[in-house]
């Protein structure tokens, strides 16, 4: 995985890995209320408790199910608002036709950039739209199980009381992209599936985010440090990864056999994803490959 895809993961780590903290759900069965709470296997592994992300704070009580009410909105979010109302209703008006005719993708750089070409707007304010938008949102309107008008609604009431003077300052810009909004984060659309494929990439205990294996000569001296009676060769698998929101190091040293077995392993794994990617060719939907550009 490129960096710039790997700095997506990690960004989308912090909206996506959970949008909802814990949302209470309300049950009823002939007349009495039961309550449940709903935590997602992602939420310890990836959200600390000082990263920015989507929280569901509130609920709804109600025939049915409940939903939450309002959600904290994290600071950088209205960066991407402000993306979204610049682009205008009329070009994301024209990327929502776009976008369903592109394959799902994991390269989503990629994805921006030929966007940005095809309605005429900046690529970097795309971006913007869509890491801290469209794609967590998306997946956020589809845990509250809400229809996408139901859901800018309830996202225009959190706006106005989590910040009420951006909405001032851009209120007849926002009403007039909302609707375009709405398609975009729709049930089905590109960006919830393309939110549902960033979060299985990160359901993992860690996301790895650089690996390699340092060899180096170490001298084994007599006692008096005089002389040099061997040189021991060593290996070591430095590894770099994310966990629970922090970046965390681990080093295992490596004989010449486990590296043997590594390299079997490695050759083992990617040979299961050539078969795969050819199965999977077979169903006439695309493979998404992590770390492969055409994914």
């Amino acid at each position: 995985m490129g960096e710039v895809e790997k700095g997506r993961v990690k960004r989308l780590a912090v909206h996506l890995a959970y949008p909802i903290q814990s949302v209470m759900v309300a049950e009823f069965n002939n007349g009495s209320a039961r309550t449940t709470v709903l935590r997602s296997p992602l939420q310890n592994a990836f959200v600390s408790g000082s990263c920015p992300r989507y929280l569901a704070v509130a609920t709804f009580a109600g025939r049915g199910n409940g939903m939450a009410n309002t959600f904290a909105i994290p600071e950088n979010a209205f960066g991407g608002f402000s993306a979204l109302v610049n682009i205008g209703p009329e070009k994301l008006g024209l990327l929502a036709a776009t976008v369903n005719t592109q394959q799902l993708t994991l390269d989503v750089s990629g994805l921006t950039s030929r966007l940005a070409a095809a309605i005429e707007t900046d690529a970097a304010v795309l971006d913007q739209a869509f890491d801290s938008v469209l794609i967590p949102l998306s997946g956020l309107r589809a845990e509250f199980r809400m229809p996408a008008p139901d859901f800018v609604e309830l996202l225009t009431e959190s706006i106005k009381e989590q910040n009420e003077s951006w909405l001032n300052a851009n209120r007849e810009k926002w009403d007039s992209v909302t609707p375009v909004v709405e398609k975009l984060i729709c049930p089905n659309s590109f960006f919830e599936q393309l939110s549902k494929a960033y979060r299985l990439l990160m359901n993992r205990p860690a996301i790895v985010g650089d690996l390699r294996v340092l060899t180096e000569l170490r001298p084994v001296y007599d006692d008096d440090v005089t002389s040099v009676h061997a040189y021991l060769i060593t290996s070591t698998l430095a590894v770099i990864y994310q966990e629970s929101g922090e970046q965390k190091r681990i080093h295992l040293t490596l004989d010449r056999k486990d590296l043997q077995r590594l390299q079997e392993q490695v050759e083992r794994g990617l040979k299961k994803i050539q078969l795969l990617e050819k199965q999977v060719s077979l169903l006439d939907v695309p493979s998404l490959v992590a770390g492969s550009e055409e994914s």
